[in-house]
């Protein structure tokens, strides 16, 4: 009995990780998309900078965690996380105008 119920644990526990990944995965998917139409606009007016900067920023945080979470990478995330640290710091400065 204990052993049938660790085994319905484990499975309800991975069908629990696989959803997790995959709005991970649609979260990347949707700040892409919008990153991708800030560029554009950027092309456009340039007062969408700071917008541009914070989008890419998030855009970079959340594949730094999918790099952790769905790919179980060690190196990378740092590189992404630190990538989007910069980015609100300089969207930061932007928006305050220093």
């Amino acid at each position: 009995m204990e052993r049938s119920n660790k085994k319905e644990e484990l499975k309800e526990e991975k069908i629990e990780n696989k959803n997790v990944k995959v709005y991970l995965l649609v979260i990347q998917f949707f700040l892409s998309i919008i990153t991708l139409g800030f560029v554009i606009a950027f092309m456009f007016n340039d007062g969408l900078m700071a917008y541009l900067q914070i989008s890419l920023a998030l855009t970079l945080i959340v594949i730094g965690i999918n790099n952790i979470v769905v790919y179980k990478r060690k190196v990378l995330p740092v590189v992404y996380f630190l990538m989007g640290a910069g980015l609100v710091m300089l969207a930061i400065i932007t928006i305050l105008g220093v």
